[in-house]
């Protein structure tokens, strides 16, 4: 039982799985308890945390590859200590960057959505606990990825686990009792907090002992050496959730404040499934990249492409179970709010798988810090974006159909950079994404 809780993908799926059980518990209260646009705005500020997020610049991805080859080094406490203090540096730069970018999106996304059962002194106060927080969340977000990359997976989402259950049960409590809006909003914030100052200590205590929280570390030739592979895993971030993050935080002013609520409810609803179905491939990239170091092998390959392929099964199904059950289960709640439409659904299920497998081979691809298909990642960002603002006028559905588009173009542009990596023969490549392809085509039948 106790090697059940340190195995990565066991873990991953128990934190992933109390998630889910608590927030479905927490989503049908907010269905019940919340009008329809508090319940677009629930959605729409996850969306915002979520893009603000983004100014990571993908320097997360960048301590889980050099915590990972410092691990495997003998003496490495130094090492490592002096690249957590560095990183205490760019992340302070950065959690300022995040604040100011909270300001603007407030202006361009919330302040001139047209809504008429929220008092707006309340929906201010919401923001402005976001305004405070957020910051302060993201700046301990490296804590995170320090964990990751030392390989304590499993201990990261143990306690998330733990804490996420004491933080949703908080939530239900205050709307079982009738709790405000605005008053929700502010308790999140302040859980994620506590949640975030946990990491810290998970830190201090299994990796760095004697580490101080205001620990700076300012030698330009290590923070250089840290940004020369960042700058382009920035680009990626910022091209590939950074572009779906914007659509989200859009969506209610494009498509109206009704119709982008139900897109918000119904991607958060994916997410869910998106996001489980991450363990099997993403839970194991610090061991891979360990052994992508010291030279894979043919048993390193195998299970490599077992959980790629497990990762993709796991997300199909999960959408098409979803699909089949979300509006059934709907009717029994007094709300008016809806599931996207299976027509839109049966789109969206193509262009997320497109988009997973992309991501995977984007994280083979820089296994070995190459991160020079952040020019495919542009490109398909440009694709998606644009497809959707020229054509909003076809309503939700031009949203799947321009990333289906872009994701098409990127796997093909990154497809090679990836076969070099594994060393897969073309033909190999090709069948692989051909499997692809089919589980995308499979499901788009079953959807109905």
């Amino acid at each position: 039982m106790i090697n059940f809780f340190k195995n990565p993908t066991y873990s991953s799926w128990i934190y992933t799985l109390t998630r889910s059980a608590l927030l479905l518990g927490l989503t049908t209260l907010v269905l019940i308890k919340f009008n329809k646009e508090e319940i677009t705005l629930w959605y729409l500020f996850s969306a915002i945390i979520g893009f603000s997020h983004l100014m990571d610049l993908g320097f997360s991805s960048t301590i889980i590859r050099f915590t990972s080859y410092l691990r495997v080094k003998e003496d490495n406490v130094f090492l490592i200590k002096s690249l957590f203090n560095s990183f205490s540096s760019i992340y302070f730069i950065l959690s300022v960057l995040v604040f100011l970018i909270l300001i603007v999106v407030y202006f361009i996304s919330v302040s001139p959505l047209e809504l008429n059962l929220i008092n707006k002194i309340e929906l201010n106060i919401a923001y402005l606990s976001i305004l405070f927080f957020t910051p302060i969340i993201f700046f301990l977000k490296k804590n995170d990825s320090f964990l990751k990359g030392y390989n304590k997976v499993a201990l990261y989402n143990n306690w998330n686990s733990v804490l996420y259950v004491i933080n949703a049960l908080v939530l239900i409590t205050l709307l079982l009792l009738n709790c405000k809006f605005y008053i929700l909003i502010i308790v999140q914030q302040a859980l994620l907090f506590v949640n975030s100052i946990k990491n810290f200590f998970l830190v201090k205590k299994n990796i760095l002992e004697g580490l101080s929280f205001f620990q700076f570390n300012w030698d330009k030739n290590k923070l250089l050496e840290i940004w020369k592979p960042t700058w382009k895993t920035a680009l990626i971030s910022l091209s590939s959730t950074g572009s779906t993050s914007f659509i989200n935080i859009m969506a209610p002013r494009f498509f109206g404040v009704e119709m982008g609520g139900i897109y918000l409810f119904s991607m958060k609803l994916i997410q869910i499934i998106n996001e489980f179905s991450y363990a099997p491939f993403y839970s194991y990239i610090p061991e891979y990249i360990s052994s992508f170091k010291k030279g894979f092998t043919h048993t390193d390959i195998k299970k490599l492409e077992k959980g790629l392929l497990t990762s993709l099964l796991f997300l199909g199904i999960g959408i098409i179970i979803l699909d089949s059950f979300v509006n059934l289960t709907l009717t029994y709640f007094d709300n008016e709010m809806e599931f996207l439409s299976s027509e839109i659904v049966k789109f969206i299920f193509i262009s997320i798988i497109l988009e997973r497998y992309a991501g995977m081979n984007s994280q083979i691809i820089m296994f070995d810090n190459n991160i020079n298909h952040f020019v495919a990642y542009i490109i398909s960002a440009i694709i998606l974006i644009s497809g959707i603002i020229f054509f909003k006028s076809y309503g939700l559905i031009i949203i799947p159909l321009s990333g289906i588009t872009a994701y098409l173009f990127l796997n093909i542009s990154i497809a090679k950079k990836s076969r070099k990596v594994l060393k897969f023969s073309k033909s190999k490549m090709k069948k692989k994404f051909a499997l692809v392809v089919l589980i995308a085509i499979v499901g788009y039948l079953i959807i109905n």
